[in-house]
């Protein structure tokens, strides 16, 4: 259910972003950025050395990180943030992270 409606939050961004509307990151992955050249998506990132999280919109957002153990909380503000480096113990590598609400 989770993934349904981030899915659905997904098309919603992307259809308010492509009207120019000012929407909340959401995340996911594959999602373009209005910029004329497009190198990044929105959302979580799963780096080969790193995992990221790429804000799209304006000021701090909440994301909720989740660990195959546990899950953490952090306030990111626009463009990239680095949520850790890729570990070789696959319990320290985050599986997922998405928006969560305001700061």
């Amino acid at each position: 259910m989770k993934k349904i409606i981030r899915h659905i939050m997904v098309y919603l961004m992307a259809a308010g972003v492509a009207l120019g509307m000012s929407v909340p990151a959401v995340a996911a992955q594959n999602v373009a950025t209005p910029s004329a050249t497009v190198k990044s998506t929105c959302g979580f990132v799963a780096g080969t050395t790193a995992f990221y999280y790429y804000h799209c919109g304006t000021g701090k957002v909440k994301i909720q990180v989740d660990y195959p153990i546990s899950n953490a909380k952090m306030c990111v503000g626009p463009g990239k943030t680095l949520i850790t480096y890729r570990g070789s113990n696959p319990l320290t590598n985050p599986k997922n992270a998405y928006y969560v609400g305001s700061c």
